[in-house]
């Protein structure tokens, strides 16, 4: 029998944390590897829909499918059968507890738990780290989530070092089970930028592409096994 595809979640019960970038970047990279990718859309703010209808009609290649699959019970049999039909799936969860946040949880092959460093960002990750408990209950002994917490549009800016090492230290203490990342993903304008291009940061045209970012996204990436 054929292995169907791999099934990343990017997804927290925290909204504005860079779910939909980290997600539409994600597929990039991978689609830029040569991959079959398909990107699913479960918000009620479908950004990721409109970033990829934005680039279709830019004409950009390679061209990456898109759906958008909201408020049914039965997501997680309509992912399995997009993992028979691609290598990857990648799926953005709106921020908030949800059907479809938990379907998607119960089948995926990793989640990604982006985080901002800020007090309320990082409180938020307790729902989150409560919502994998419950859910691995009934993954059942030995199929638990590949969850990988990560810091996200963390400041660039030095003398803000502290922020990130407190977060570091809060999440390692309170979460050990969302498995935070050691690469961390700063905030850069080069996201923004290459969004102008309809493309993710790997895809931009070499004059502009920030070779920090794209460095960052690369080893987050290898790091949790992609």
């Amino acid at each position: 029998m054929t292995q169907r595809g791999h099934i990343i979640l990017v997804g927290t019960e925290k909204g504005g944390v860079g779910k939909s970038t980290l997600a539409v970047n994600t597929a990039a990279y991978l689609k830029q590897k040569g991959f079959q990718v398909v990107i699913v859309d479960t918000d009620t703010q479908p950004t990721t829909n409109t970033f990829i209808e934005q680039r279709a009609a830019a004409g950009v290649e390679p061209h990456i499918p898109c759906y958008i699959i909201q408020g049914e019970k039965k997501i997680a049999r309509d992912l399995l059968g997009l993992a028979e039909q691609f290598q990857f799936v990648v799926v953005d969860a709106g921020g908030r507890d949800s059907v479809e946040l938990r379907e998607t949880m119960l089948v995926c092959d990793t989640m990604i738990a982006p985080t901002e460093v800020g007090l309320f960002e990082t409180w938020a990750l307790k729902k989150t780290a409560s919502l994998v408990n419950d859910v691995n209950i009934i993954r059942g002994e030995g199929n638990a989530i590949n969850v990988h917490a990560v810091l996200n549009c963390a400041p660039t800016n030095p003398f803000l070092r502290n922020r990130i090492d407190r977060a570091i230290e809060f999440i390692t203490h309170n979460f050990p089970q969302l498995n935070l990342a050691e690469t961390i993903i700063h905030n850069r304008v080069a996201y923004s930028d290459a969004a102008l291009f309809s493309m993710g940061i790997v895809e931009v045209p070499a004059e502009v592409k920030d070779a920090k970012a794209v460095k960052e996204l690369v080893a987050f990436l290898e790091e949790i096994g992609l």
